[in-house]
């Protein structure tokens, strides 16, 4: 039985797939599975069981990168489990120090480090090698990884939150930390854990579909905060998600430039649906909104980290 398993959902990934997979068939701890999803896809994936005897290829009709994790999942035999998207890279050392910190943090259910991209143009760091512990509370002021390429879990942890909501194709990732942090803190390193590829068909550059996902999850997950915090919460996430992709949204409608997933109908209309809950809630947010809206001049970057303030 391996002692880890690699999960890598995958649609009509070109080249990029073989490369994802070369990165893991090149790591130096050995002890591991990779289960390569096709998600439906029109090309034949069939090559990767080619690559090495420990990878395999699982295929299903198109459901998603969430379903096609949960499938992988469900099959997965290690006892540690991490999920690589197919256009991503790992480092060479990239399991070996997660399932150490796994071993030697038996008070976690989830590890994360750091990425870098192809462009050379971000490398994410801790500060001061600091060791952060993302609890419950914490969790609401937005997701700590850009990538779930990032993070190594206990299988039977995901397993008994029931993976991945595959009803949410946007931040599927963030509402999986979510439901894992109300059980145990998830902790954040500061090791490269990612090379995260840019390229045209990044779906999180996608504003509008980040925005309905992120929505959702807040509407799902929020109900289930004990009631003396939600207001607090709420708060948090609805700023987190407006200062995410809420102020770029609000800049291109006022510019009146439609995205190619902008919503056939008032864009203003979809908006307020799905942030009407935050703005209702929190007067500083709605003013931060009618300001970004309505008033010239408006436009600035957002703060690194609002502040819970009235």
């Amino acid at each position: 039985m391996p002692r880890i398993s690699v999960i890598i959902p995958a649609y009509n990934s070109g080249p990029y797939l073989d490369e994802a997979v070369q990165s893991v068939i090149a790591q130096t701890f050995t002890d591991w599975e990779c289960i390569v999803v096709d998600d439906g896809s029109t090309e034949d994936l069939s090559r990767v069981e080619k690559m090495d005897p420990r990878v395999r290829l699982l295929r299903q009709s198109n459901a998603g990168q969430a379903a096609a994790r949960n499938r992988g999942l469900a099959v997965a035999a290690g006892e540690i489990v991490s999920f690589l998207d197919h256009d991503d890279l790992w480092p060479q050392d990239r399991i070996s120090w997660a399932v150490r910190a796994l071993r030697e943090n038996l008070d976690v259910d989830a590890v994360g480090g750091t990425f870098t991209n192809n462009l050379a143009v971000i490398r994410e760091t801790v500060e001061d090698g600091e060791r952060i512990r993302i609890d419950g509370d914490a969790i609401w002021w937005g997701c700590p990884f850009s990538s779930v390429g990032q993070v190594t879990m206990r299988t039977a942890a995901v397993r008994d939150i029931r993976g991945f909501d595959a009803d949410n194709r946007g931040v599927e990732d963030y509402d999986l930390y979510v439901r894992m942090a109300r059980r145990r803190a998830i902790l954040r390193v500061p090791r490269l854990a990612l090379q995260f590829r840019v390229h045209p068909g990044n779906q999180s550059k996608d504003a509008w579909r980040m925005l309905r996902a992120g929505a959702l999850c807040l509407r799902r997950r929020l109900p289930e905060v004990p009631l003396g915090r939600r207001w607090r919460m709420s708060r948090r996430a609805y700023r987190g998600l407006y200062d995410l992709v809420g102020r770029e949204i609000v800049a291109s409608m006022r510019a009146g430039v439609r995205g190619a997933k902008a919503p056939r109908t008032s864009g203003w209309g979809e908006f307020l649906h799905w942030f009407g809950p935050g703005l209702a809630t929190d007067p500083r947010l709605a003013v931060r909104f009618a300001a970004d809206a309505f008033l010239p001049g408006q436009h600035r970057p957002a703060p690194a980290q609002d502040s819970e303030g009235k």
